[in-house]
């Protein structure tokens, strides 16, 4: 499917126009789908400039051009240059990070707070299991990871339907966590609730910040 516009493009369109550069690329710590939302803190980025003639840009007037183009598509805040070295180090530190996802799914039956319980027990620090998603497997490998899940808080907003708050290692795959991918994914909240679960809404509300990247940040 076609979008008329990207993240990438909404972020280093003004900022090229800026520069007066040949293009520029958005470098993000990790990724969504595209019917994932990123709230709360935001995500951290790099975005690098290539082949610029105006080389120190004002932050605050191009964090303003960005918004004031993106007209509320997006909001970035644009904190300080940084070194090339660290667009690497942004990419790895992506896959340990703790994040914090809040998904309102709907299930095949109705379930009680027994149930609620116990699925918050089962994600309580466990390790879960993941082959690679179906849904993506025509573009990458066929591998097994490994991923830490360190809670899922559920509430019922109605018999069948719960809004999951889950705070998991970044690289997870979590709509994979909720529906099972069938039993691609284990322990899963379908398989532990015996029901099938949809997806209806999800959002990253929390992403933990990189220490590292103040150690990266150079002179204007």
């Amino acid at each position: 499917m076609a979008y008329p516009t990207s993240v990438e493009e909404l972020i280093t369109k003004p900022l090229v126009k800026l520069a007066k550069a040949s293009e520029a690329k958005l470098h993000a710590a990790g990724r969504e789908d595209v019917d994932v939302r990123t709230l709360g803190n935001g995500r951290p980025f790099v975005v690098e400039i290539r082949n610029p003639k105006v080389r120190n840009l004002d932050l605050k007037l191009a964090q303003d051009a960005v918004n004031n183009e993106a007209k509320g598509l997006i909001e970035v805040e644009l904190v300080h240059p940084v070194s090339s070295k660290l667009v690497p180090k942004l990419k790895a530190y992506a896959e340990i990070a703790r994040k914090t996802y809040v998904a309102v799914v709907k299930l095949s039956r109705n379930v009680g707070e027994g149930e609620i319980e116990s699925l918050e027990k089962t994600f309580n620090s466990a390790i879960v299991i993941q082959r690679t998603p179906s849904r993506i497997l025509g573009r990458k490998p066929d591998k097994v990871r490994k991923k830490v899940v360190y809670s899922v808080k559920a509430k019922l907003l109605n018999p069948d339907t719960l809004e999951l708050t889950i705070t998991c290692q970044g690289g997870l795959y979590v709509k994979e966590l909720i529906h099972g991918d069938c039993g691609r994914t284990k322990p899963n909240v379908a398989e532990v609730l015996g029901a099938e679960v949809e997806v209806k809404e999800l959002d990253v509300v929390w992403i933990e910040e990189p220490a590292i990247v103040t150690s990266f940040f150079r002179a204007g």
